[in-house]
């Protein structure tokens, strides 16, 4: 049904899809199939998709998974904060893939083609490549366009053979037929009248889109926005809303005392003095619950004195509580 060229040939394929799958009464399958897809055969069918530009991707995930690629990353369960995760984490490593691709110095060469093809296969990926293949093999052949007749005009040039014609226009090189339609390159048609008829190269290189070179979208400036999107992950939020405990402030006072120690013993005696009195004075603000001025240096060598010497005691009291061991003797 997905390669059915006529409306007849569609209803054919699915009365017999229909009697397979009503076998025994069961008609579930049907009933979907009916219900899902006969009302979307625009989106799957050859015959209403000849001529749109699918690039022959005919697998249902047109249909029923338009993000069929991230299936893995996506899960009906993630919040919408989630979802955006996961799209834009696949979208930078596809960005990562393609630019690695990319810029990757040198070319591509098969031993199989011959120059043309091989410079093809150079601006272009392998798929592509190997699609052009088949439309330049046939049009290379020099008994091939003895088959059409050609009506060459000024802006365009009609061939014609066995009823079906097929006109191809000069300026981008694009035909009529369906190969140019849904995959928005040159045809056979095209490389065709090239080679034989007007002896140019077969393979017109200008006309294919930057979509499928290597090379050109990576110049191209992307549109800045007035709002940008900002996503903050999980861990981010854990850490801002994480607490700190009491050893944590500690570190911390400590690491800040520790790096302004050095400087402060080296002060003359009488500013040293000053700063120790102007740090009393800030404890005592601090024990009162009062505000006070911003810290200097001397306050905050004060403040590393006093938590030493509560760290000593503490550690004093401590070794207290230990219990000793007894000796050998007395077990």
């Amino acid at each position: 049904m997905v390669y059915s060229k006529s409306e007849d040939e569609l209803q054919g394929n699915a009365e017999e899809f229909r009697i397979l799958a009503c076998r025994g009464g069961r008609e579930a399958l049907w009933v979907y199939f009916d219900e899902n897809w006969l009302d979307s055969k625009e989106m799957w069918v050859t015959y209403y998709r000849m001529y749109l530009p699918h690039f022959r991707n005919n697998i249902n995930n047109c249909l029923e998974n338009f993000f069929g690629k991230l299936k893995v990353d996506l899960d009906s369960s993630f919040s919408m904060k989630q979802c955006l995760e996961a799209v834009l984490r696949y979208q930078r490593r596809k960005e990562e893939e393609y630019v690695t691709r990319v810029i990757n110095p040198g070319t591509k060469r098969n031993v199989k083609y011959g120059e043309e093809m091989n410079q093809l296969l150079g601006m272009t990926s392998e798929w592509l490549a190997d699609i052009v293949e088949t439309e330049y093999d046939f049009a290379v052949e020099k008994s091939a366009i003895r088959n059409y007749s050609i009506d060459d005009e000024e802006l365009c040039v009609t061939l014609q053979r066995d009823g079906r014609v097929h006109r191809v226009d000069k300026f981008d090189w694009m035909c009529s037929c369906e190969f140019s339609a849904t995959m928005n390159l040159p045809c056979r048609h095209a490389m065709m009248y090239r080679k034989h008829t007007a002896g140019l190269m077969a393979i017109p290189y200008a006309s294919i889109p930057p979509r499928w070179l290597r090379v050109g979208t990576l110049e191209e400036e992307l549109p800045e926005v007035d709002v940008p999107l900002r996503i903050t992950t999980q861990g981010d939020e854990v850490k801002r809303k994480k607490q700190m405990t009491e050893q944590d402030k500690y570190k911390s006072v400590q690491s800040v005392f520790g790096r302004i120690t050095t400087e402060l013993t080296d002060l003359p005696d009488g500013k040293f003095s000053d700063a120790l009195g102007q740090l009393e004075q800030w404890w005592g603000n601090l024990r009162r619950g009062t505000r006070g001025r911003v810290l200097t240096q001397a306050q905050c060598l004060l403040m590393s004195r006093l938590l030493y010497q509560n760290q000593q005691v503490i550690s004093r009291k401590v070794l207290r509580k230990k219990p000793q061991k007894l000796p050998q003797s007395q077990v």
